[in-house]
């Protein structure tokens, strides 16, 4: 019968020899693979985790539900065309600006119910904030803006000379 010596090596684990002279199997740890982005990768979700819960309940309409307006921007025939959902403001609302080659979409709305021989008064504030990149030649000039039932237009000319030029290929 052959013994093993208590500091041996099994396929389990290592066996050692504790203080009062008994032997125990101690499990073997494997190595995880290196990962070098690993640790980037869960501060990456940490830092989300935190923003979600930062920004948590802004941009919500009265009803109480979460509130994520839509923005649709198209380029086609020689313009540039942006369809924003925002609901609850009025055209005189908003300030919409082409600053260089950004548009910037800003609207405001305050409201307040209640008089000053209420006892209750409620305030609201809503606002709507986009920067939206624009590539080289809009007329700023010829920009035209409407807003009807919740949703704002904005067309953006683009100049001749910046339009794509259809090229044909020869075979």
């Amino acid at each position: 019968m052959a013994m093993s010596s208590p500091k041996s090596k099994g396929n389990s684990g290592e066996l050692s020899t504790s203080q009062s002279g008994m032997t125990t199997q101690q499990p073997r740890q494997e190595m995880s693979p290196f990962r070098p982005m690993g640790g980037f990768r869960r501060f990456r979700e940490e830092m989300d985790h935190l923003f979600d819960r930062f920004f948590e309940g802004w941009m919500r309409p009265e009803e109480g539900g979460e509130r994520n307006w839509d923005l649709d921007v198209r380029q086609e025939d020689g313009t540039i065309t942006v369809r924003a959902e925002a609901p609850g403001f009025e055209p005189g609302d908003f300030d919409i600006q082409v600053r260089g080659d950004s548009l910037m979409l800003c609207a405001s709305h305050e409201s307040a119910e209640g008089g000053e021989g209420s006892e209750e008064q409620s305030w609201s504030r809503r606002e709507f904030h986009r920067t939206i990149p624009l590539p080289a030649g809009v007329d700023a000039e010829k920009v035209d803006a409407t807003y009807r039932q919740g949703v704002l237009n904005v067309t953006l000319p683009i100049g001749e000379k910046h339009r794509p030029k259809h090229i044909a290929v020869k075979g």
